[in-house]
């Protein structure tokens, strides 16, 4: 199994914000996703990913990161933003998958290039309680 959890920094360009940035197995998703696009060769210009902004996101970042219960449909979710701080400028979308013992992130995608194919990058499968623990520290945090 994968692990994860979720760093939380200020933002030097925003003082009093902060941002939230997964790590999985040690390593920040948004470096593992720039070092997938340019093995890739997805070089044509846009934005950098950067975490998310608590203060943002509608609905509640917890909330939406939360696994739900593990009969709930696969959802969609903002996982990275752009490094302006809004994760609808430049998200990085991944499909998460609850069930009872794990949490899975897949389906990764780019909603501003469409041609681009991210299905080599993951899946990445967590223990649900490892996961719920990461968004427990979250919540310490930033507050839930």
């Amino acid at each position: 199994m994968d692990s994860i959890e979720f760093v939380v920094a200020e933002r030097s360009d925003r003082p009093g914000l902060v941002d939230v940035a997964p790590k999985i197995n040690g390593a920040e998703l948004a470096d593992l996703v720039e070092r997938f696009e340019q093995e890739a060769r997805y070089t044509d210009p846009a934005g950098g990913y950067g975490g998310l902004v608590p203060a943002f996101q509608r609905p509640k970042l917890l909330e939406q990161l939360s696994a739900p219960g593990y009969t709930a449909t696969p959802q969609e979710l903002p996982v990275l933003g752009c490094i302006c701080g809004e994760w609808a400028c430049w998200p990085l979308l991944t499909t998460v998958s609850v069930e009872p013992s794990r949490v899975t992130w897949s389906r990764f995608r780019q909603p501003h290039r469409k041609t681009r194919d991210y299905s080599a990058l993951g899946p990445f499968e967590f223990d649900r309680q490892q996961y719920e623990d990461a968004l427990r520290d979250l919540a310490a945090h930033i507050g839930g």
